[in-house]
C-alpha cells in the first residue's frame, strides 16, 4: 500500500471512528458494508472540528501586505495614511480543497498551518473589529482530502453558511461528483453563487442557483459582485458539467461590469475568478482579464493556488489601475484589502 493510499485510509476511519465514538477496527467494517449509504450528522461533525482546533494556534495569516487603497485618477493606490474617507473591508479566500484541519505536522512545507477551522479563529477576529466587512470566495471549496470522499462536499458549504460568506463562484472541483450532485447540494445551501461566463441549461436557470451578480450595500456604499469560470473541457468529464457551457469572459463579464456600473450604479466592482492568476501561453488569467477590461476594482482569484505577499496592480485598458489578489490555498492565507471611498 502506497503512503498516499494508506494516509486515505488511516484518515478516513478516523474521521468515521471519531464522530460515531468508534475504534478504527469498528469504524472500518462501518464504512466497507455501508460506504455511500452513511448518513452522518454534519452539524455535528462540524462542531467537532471547530472544537478539535479552538485552542491550537492560529498559523493561517493575511497576505502579508494589507493597505488603505485610494481611488485616485489613475485607479486604485495602495497607501498605509490614515484616511477620513468611509471603508470597506473585504476578506477573500479560495481553493480551501475540503482542507477542515491543519496540515499533519510531519509535512515539510506547511506542517501544522492551514485548515478552515483556524481560518474561521481569524474571520472572527476582523469581524469583531469591523462587522460590515465582506467575506468572498474563489472557488474550489472541495476535494483533496478524505473528509469530501465520506461526506460529499456537504460539510464544506454549511460551513460557508455557518461563517456567513457574502458570496462565492464556482470552481472546477464543484463538479467533481457529477453535474447532478452539484445542482443538488447547491439547492440545499444559500450562499450565493456567481457566475456571469457559463451558459446555464433551463434546471439550472429556473431555480436561480447560479446568478450573474450580486448587488451588496454597506455603510451606504454599493458593491457590486461577480464571477467567471474556467474553461472546463479538458479538466473534466463532458459528463460532469452536461448543461453548463463556457463562453470567454471578456465580452460578458465587460457587459455586466457595465451593466453594475451604469444602471446600478455600484461604487464597487469585484469579481470572483476560478480563471487563475497567470499563465505563460495564451490561456485566459486574471492578469489578462484585468488587461482587457475596465470598470473593475478588483480581481480575487482562484485556482492556481498562488501566494501574493501583497496584491498585482494591473493597467485596464483605459490605463487604470486595477487590484489582482490571490490568497494560496487550504486555508493557509486569508487575503484583505480595505478600500478608502
Amino acid at each position: 500500500m502506497t503512503s498516499r493510499k494508506k494516509f486515505i485510509k488511516q484518515s478516513t476511519l478516523l474521521v468515521t471512528g471519531g464522530i460515531f465514538g468508534l475504534n478504527r477496527v469498528q469504524a472500518a467494517k462501518i464504512q466497507v458494508q455501508t460506504n455511500d449509504s452513511i448518513k452522518i450528522d454534519r452539524s455535528e461533525f462540524l462542531g467537532n472540528i471547530f472544537q478539535l482546533t479552538e485552542n491550537s494556534s492560529l498559523n493561517s495569516k493575511f497576505n502579508e501586505h494589507v493597505s488603505i487603497y485610494h481611488l485616485t485618477d489613475d485607479g486604485w493606490q495602495f497607501s498605509n495614511r490614515n484616511t477620513k474617507k468611509q471603508t470597506v473591508t473585504i476578506l477573500h479566500t479560495n481553493d480551501f480543497h475540503s482542507r477542515f484541519e491543519a496540515f499533519e505536522s510531519q509535512n515539510k512545507r506547511w506542517g501544522n498551518q492551514g485548515g478552515i477551522a483556524r481560518m474561521k479563529d481569524l474571520i472572527d477576529q476582523e469581524r469583531f473589529i469591523d462587522s460590515d466587512l465582506l467575506l468572498f470566495d474563489s472557488g474550489d471549496v472541495f476535494q483533496g482530502t478524505p473528509y469530501f470522499n465520506v461526506f460529499k462536499g456537504h460539510p464544506e458549504l454549511e460551513w460557508m453558511n455557518k461563517v456567513g460568506y457574502d458570496a462565492t463562484t464556482i470552481g472546477n472541483h464543484d463538479f467533481d461528483l457529477g453535474i447532478d450532485h452539484l445542482h443538488q447540494i447547491r439547492m440545499q445551501y444559500n450562499t450565493p453563487t456567481l457566475n456571469c461566463n457559463y451558459t446555464l441549461d433551463l434546471k439550472w436557470a429556473e431555480k436561480n442557483l447560479i446568478k450573474p451578480f450580486k448587488i451588496i450595500e454597506r455603510k451606504g456604499i454599493k458593491i457590486g459582485v461577480t464571477g467567471v469560470g474556467i474553461d472546463l473541457k479538458g479538466l473534466l468529464s463532458e459528463n460532469s458539467y452536461s448543461g453548463i457551457s463556457y463562453n470567454d469572459p471578456i465580452e460578458i463579464l465587460q457587459k455586466t461590469v457595465d451593466h453594475l456600473r451604469n444602471s446600478e450604479k455600484c461604487d464597487l466592482v469585484i469579481v470572483l475568478s476560478h480563471l487563475g492568476y497567470k499563465y505563460e501561453n495564451d490561456k485566459m488569467d486574471d492578469l489578462k482579464l484585468a488587461s482587457k477590461t475596465h470598470g473593475i476594482d478588483a480581481i480575487l482569484g482562484g485556482h492556481t493556488h498562488t501566494f501574493l505577499d501583497k496584491p498585482t496592480m494591473v493597467k485596464n485598458v483605459k490605463g487604470k489601475r486595477v487590484i489582482v489578489n490571490q490568497a494560496g490555498w487550504a486555508g493557509l492565507r486569508l487575503g484583505k484589502l480595505v478600500f478608502a471611498i
